[in-house]
């Protein structure tokens, strides 16, 4: 019996290979399931093994979390280990307790249907070509358990200041970047002066932007007959192999938070960040772009290809924009296609008024606005794969503006973070293991969202109120279009959300169908009539 329960969670898994694809009105690139339904994402980041460098002692064996979970070492390491002690069980039968060494079950009883998985360079190729093969494991044990649950994942290959290898260093030094091997010190060291102080003013540190120089230039180790960059390609291209079969994973980001390598940021993103892009979505899926194969010992160019390395990937491939957009809410760049790749999102953060510089003129709509306006030049769809605030009023409030936004401008998110050390900017408050620990409810109110997940046709409206816990969606679907095998619309309710209250207007089949899951969330089922129109479900209130 539960062999069977776990078979046909995979099962469903399979059936949802994600595409992107043009809205209705063509106005905006969305992503959608199999039926073509425009899906909806809320989500959760969680990091695979991030820590200080000063500690590497937590295991990366599958083994050591078989049925329990190492200890947690707050004073060392930012993130609690990655557990899930009932793995195996049925889902519904993990305990969600605090402690109780369930993550992934925890994250599905909030109501996060995402998880963007973290995870490190400096892990995956410890020695130059030589892939971790314990580390893929570890990575597919955590999605695995995700997938138990009914979860989607985007592996995420994560980076804060290139690496923790740089000397002397730059900020907390996370070992979520690039390898030691990767980091040429002897050649930073002679980034120009004047760089350096131009660079310090704006508060932006100069050895991360010489560290990345080397990698855009593709520069050798010593004795390495292969470059940075291409190194880094076929390390992603190595997960994407590994995972580009698995139904729960629904994509790739190539890297989180670019930085610039060069103080010309008006044609960096041109001349550099989105060449590189393009050479990791060709490695990847086959993907030509009109260009020739780059030969052997030469990938890394503009006027040819880099070489195909047989994976075929249709996964869904993720870029997120320069780092600098972090403080501005918009990106500096010059927004056009960049590979003839058609399943691709645009990536941005938004932490507004957090990170920004200054009060964006736009207000917190500015983020989003601005990011549908570039990633649909792009022909991308957005998901916002970072966003939050501190623990505190202000904190809440930017929290609160920002979901709301996300509800407005229709956009999936994942939140940063799961679980942090002493709670931080996560939704959780004090350190895993530690008696008190329990969850922000401030945070759980404004995240734990009733939505709709999957929509026929075009969403056009969305409205929640974490106050009342009423929700609004409207949508509009066309004559057929989505094809006989298109399905009901569903609708997500979390169990913080109890009314009973649900109607339906518009162009639908009989009334709203209800599945309550056994964790006491429900899924509301809308069957929309074939001949298409624009529909509306309310959750706690009327259509008014």
């Amino acid at each position: 019996m539960q062999a069977a329960l776990h078979a046909l969670l995979l099962m469903t898994c399979a059936s949802a290979q994600w595409s992107v694809r043009p809205s209705l009105d063509s106005s905006r690139f969305v992503i959608t399931d199999t039926h073509k339904r425009e899906v909806l994402f809320r989500g959760v980041n969680l990091c695979a093994q991030q820590w200080w460098y000063k500690a590497d002692d937590r295991p990366i064996s599958p083994a050591a979390y078989n049925g329990s979970c190492p200890p947690n070492h707050p004073d060392t390491y930012m993130e609690p280990p990655i557990c899930e002690v009932d793995a195996g069980k049925a889902p519904y039968e993990h305990s969600t307790e605090a402690n109780s060494g369930n993550d992934l079950a925890q994250i599905r009883e909030l109501g996060f249907d995402l998880v963007r998985l973290a995870i490190s360079w400096s892990l995956l190729e410890e020695t130059p070509g030589d892939i971790s093969e314990e580390y893929l494991e570890r990575i597919e044990q955590i999605v695995g358990w995700g997938a138990e649950q009914g979860l989607a994942f985007i592996i995420d290959m994560h980076a804060d200041f290139y690496s923790h290898a740089l000397n002397p260093g730059a900020g907390p030094a996370y070992k979520d970047g690039a390898p030691a091997w990767a980091v040429l010190n002897s050649t930073i060291d002679k980034f120009p002066k004047y760089k350096r102080t131009v660079l310090d003013k704006v508060g932006f540190d100069w050895h991360t932007v010489a560290a990345f120089e080397t990698f855009y230039d593709d520069q050798k180790p010593e004795g390495d007959a292969m470059g940075l960059q291409e190194h880094y390609i076929r390390a992603f291209a190595a997960v994407v192999e590994r995972f580009n079969d698995n139904p729960a994973v629904m994509g790739f980001e190539i890297m989180n938070e670019p930085a610039p390598s060069e103080l010309r940021v008006l044609d960096f993103s041109t001349s550099k960040l989105y060449p590189f892009y393009r050479r990791a979505i060709q490695a990847v899926t086959g993907v030509r772009d009109g260009m020739e194969t780059c030969g052997a010992g030469d990938a890394i160019r503009d006027d040819c290809a880099f070489p195909d390395l047989g994976i075929n990937s249709k996964k869904v491939m993720i870029f997120e924009p320069m780092a600098v957009r972090n403080q501005l809410d918009f990106s500096i760049q010059l927004s056009k296609p960049f590979t003839e790749y058609s399943n691709i999102v645009y990536a941005p953060h938004t932490y507004t008024k957090s990170f920004t510089i200054f009060d964006p003129i736009g207000g917190y709509a500015q983020s989003l606005n601005t990011a549908w306006r570039e990633a649909t030049k792009m022909r991308a769809g957005v998901l916002v794969t970072e966003f939050g605030g501190p623990t505190s009023d202000d904190g809440f409030d930017r929290l609160g503006n920002i979901t709301q936004q996300q509800d407005e401008m229709l956009t999936g998110s994942t939140f940063w973070v799961w679980k942090e050390r002493g709670g931080g900017w996560s939704l959780w408050s004090g350190n895993e293991g530690e008696e008190g620990m329990h969850q922000v409810e401030t945070r759980r109110k404004l995240l734990s969202r009733a939505r709709p997940r999957a929509v026929v046709g075009q969403l056009v409206r969305l409205e929640f109120d974490p106050e009342e816990k009423t929700m609004l969606m409207e949508a509009r679907a066309e004559e057929g279009e989505r094809g006989a095998e298109a399905g009901a619309c569903e609708i997500y309710v979390p169990v913080d959300v109890t009314t009973d209250r649900i109607e339906v207007d518009g162009a639908v089949v009989g009334e709203a169908e209800v599945e309550v899951r056994g964790d006491g969330s429900r899924i509301v089922r809308v069957a929309v009539a074939n001949e298409g129109g624009v529909y509306r479900v309310a959750l706690g209130r009327g259509f008014e």
